[in-house]
């Protein structure tokens, strides 16, 4: 019975310097975005169809009108 025995080497070198990692987030930017709250919207469609029942045109119309911008 032959045996065999595999040796693999990957060598990486650079010849400049990696660029630096990004800046950490400003404190009031980070905040500001995880206070934002993630809300899921689902609708269900019958098999095969595409037309929206009426409690389906309702969760559409609702994410709608939160993802519009208020005017100030």
């Amino acid at each position: 019975m032959v045996g065999s025995h595999n040796i693999m080497l990957s060598l990486r070198y650079y010849l400049t310097q990696p660029p630096p990692p990004p800046p950490p987030l400003h404190p009031a930017a980070a905040s500001s975005a995880a206070a934002t709250p993630v809300t899921t919207y689902i609708v269900f469609f019958d098999f095969n169809k595409s037309n929206l029942t009426e409690a389906a045109q309702a969760v559409v119309t609702e994410a709608v009108r939160r993802r519009k911008p208020t005017a100030s």
